[in-house]
């Protein structure tokens, strides 16, 4: 959500009685106060479209704004490489334990990069 902003409310009313003997009195009130109140509300982020999002511009003369992306289709062909024939399920076994490793050392290097995210206790 963006936030929330202080706004001054008023409310108006206005009454008119009337006594036994004839006279009338008119009166009319204005009550003023702030009130803290979402800028955007929970209703209207549930209405948007795909693609669509509200934005929020740091000294401009539009604080806000809403807008949607456009999707663009992209005809890319992607070839897929023919599978290996193995010979025998020991050498399958041993690939299968390299890219094991491989893909265990390469997560572990992606974690060392952040160091107060996930990292084991040494």
């Amino acid at each position: 959500m963006i936030g929330r902003e202080e706004q001054s409310i008023r409310n108006y009313s206005q009454g008119m009685s009337q006594s036994g003997k004839g006279g009338r009195n008119l009166s009319h009130n204005i009550s003023s106060s702030r009130q803290e109140r979402l800028l955007i509300k929970p209703q209207e982020v549930m209405q948007l479209s795909p693609g669509e999002f509200i934005g929020q511009t740091v000294e401009s003369r539009q604080p806000y704004f809403r807008a949607q992306t456009k999707l663009y289709q992209k005809n890319t062909q992607y070839s897929i490489a023919t599978f290996v024939k193995v010979r025998n399920d020991m050498a399958l076994d041993d690939e299968v334990q390299q890219n094991f490793r491989r893909i265990r050392s390469e997560a572990g290097n992606i974690v060392r990069c952040y160091p107060n995210i996930y990292r084991p206790t040494e």
